[in-house]
Parts: C-alpha cells; structure tokens; sequence
C-alpha cells in the first residue's frame, strides 16, 4: 500500500491540529504540559515551516 504525501504540508499540520487529530507523545500528555497543547492547538493558524527533513526515516517530517 503506496501512502501519497499532501501537496502542502503545513496546510495539511494546520488542519489536523485545528480539527484536533494529533497524537500527542508521553511527555506532553503530562498534566504540567496542558498549557502548552493549548497554546500548539490554538496557534495553529500562524504556523511556518521552519524545517524540512524530506528524507527523514519513514516520513517526511517538518519542523514547525
């Protein structure tokens, strides 16, 4: 099954994180990082692609 990768890339991060479809790691489900999803969550219309690593291991991935 060949996965196909969105045309824009940080279109595709700013809908998932507004439609709230994001695993979120151990670490930053902790209740001391509550603040922090709240402020990734509600940020995510300024959002810029700071850097890209296309070639990463099983995706491409963006830092943002």
């Amino acid at each position: 099954m060949e996965r196909s990768l969105p045309d824009d890339p940080l279109q595709f991060i700013q809908r998932c994180v507004k439609e709230r479809k994001v695993l979120w790691t151990y670490h930053v489900k902790s209740p001391v990082h509550s603040s922090v999803r709240q402020v990734i969550v509600e940020s995510y219309a300024s959002y810029v692609i700071i850097e890209e690593y296309p070639d990463d291991k099983y995706l491409p991935s963006y830092f943002v």
